[in-house]
């Protein structure tokens, strides 16, 4: 991703935390430039791309996995 994705990653980075917390997650934009660098090398479509495939989980929306920000985590979901 390049700087100019960043509003736009952490809206999205926003939203899947929201759903997947049902409401409990407070925007923070340290979280937001933190997940953003770990996704950097990422193009943001990808990212996208597997955003939605988390949040399409069954067991991601039932908190039964919480991810953590990196590339092991990204590249299950990039499949």
């Amino acid at each position: 991703m390049r700087e100019g994705d960043f509003d736009q990653f952490g809206e999205m980075l926003d939203a899947v935390c929201m759903l997947l917390s049902r409401g409990s997650y407070i925007p923070s934009a340290a979280n937001s430039a933190l997940w953003f660098r770990a996704l950097s090398e990422y193009d943001l479509d990808a990212v996208r791309s597997a955003f939605d495939a988390h949040v399409k989980d069954p067991h991601a929306r039932n908190g039964r996995r919480r991810e953590q920000p990196g590339p092991d985590s990204f590249r299950r979901r990039s499949r």
